[in-house]
């Protein structure tokens, strides 16, 4: 489902003359993924990672021994080449049931309340 949405962006952007860099389509058949990813990271000015539920799974378990992930790798660049002034803007995408937190940290859904505005309830076990 995420990587329909991601195509389904990917193809608007270029349909409207936007220079696009997705490893899907992208990544040259034998080409080392890092290397590729940091040459389009690179050239670009905004970095818009598409993040969902199960694409965030794997941080729940992360550990200092943990296998780099290739998300992390690319924020972790990202981030880098903002603070040198590289990179113009992050701007995440969350895809998926949007949760909210209380002040103890639990989860919550987020829906719109019968009047229109954002409203959290408690997500169920």
């Amino acid at each position: 489902a995420d990587a329909r949405l991601v195509e389904k962006v990917y193809d608007k952007l270029k349909s409207e003359g936007v220079d696009v860099w997705w490893d899907k389509k992208c990544l040259e058949p034998g080409q080392p993924w890092e290397d590729s990813f940091a040459d389009g990271l690179m050239g670009a000015d905004v970095f818009v990672p598409f993040l969902s539920k199960a694409a965030l799974a794997p941080f729940e378990s992360l550990e200092s021994t943990s296998r780099c992930d290739n998300l992390l790798l690319e924020y972790r660049l990202a981030a880098e080449l903002k603070a040198r002034g590289k990179l113009r803007a992050i701007a995440p995408v969350f895809v998926g049931e949007p949760l909210c937190c209380d002040s103890r940290g639990a989860g919550r859904s987020l829906h719109e309340s019968s009047d229109g505005s954002p409203c959290c309830t408690t997500r169920p076990p």
